[in-house]
């Protein structure tokens, strides 16, 4: 029998054991999110500073209610167009 997170499932070789339980379903990765603030103090401006980027399209936001996040390859993609310029902002 094998045992994968808890799930206990037939032997691919011969069939025999486990079925206790369906496989469990693939979960998709949830991509890592920061705050404005976050992302401020990673850049070293201000709150302000990060909102005008988001407002100018320099960098990508995603709305969640009220709240501005910066998904951490949002934020990889505008520090690396931006390394050449001798700042990060």
């Amino acid at each position: 029998m094998i045992q994968i997170n808890g799930w206990h499932g037939a032997c691919p070789e011969c069939g025999r054991g486990g079925g206790m339980a369906p496989a469990p379903e693939a979960v998709p990765e949830v991509p890592r999110a920061h705050s404005v603030h976050q992302v401020a103090g990673h850049l070293h401006v201000s709150d302000k500073t990060v909102y005008r980027l988001t407002r100018s399209g320099q960098l990508r936001s995603v709305k969640i209610g009220a709240r501005t996040v910066i998904l951490a390859s949002d934020l990889a993609a505008y520090l690396a167009a931006h390394s050449g310029r001798g700042g990060a902002a």
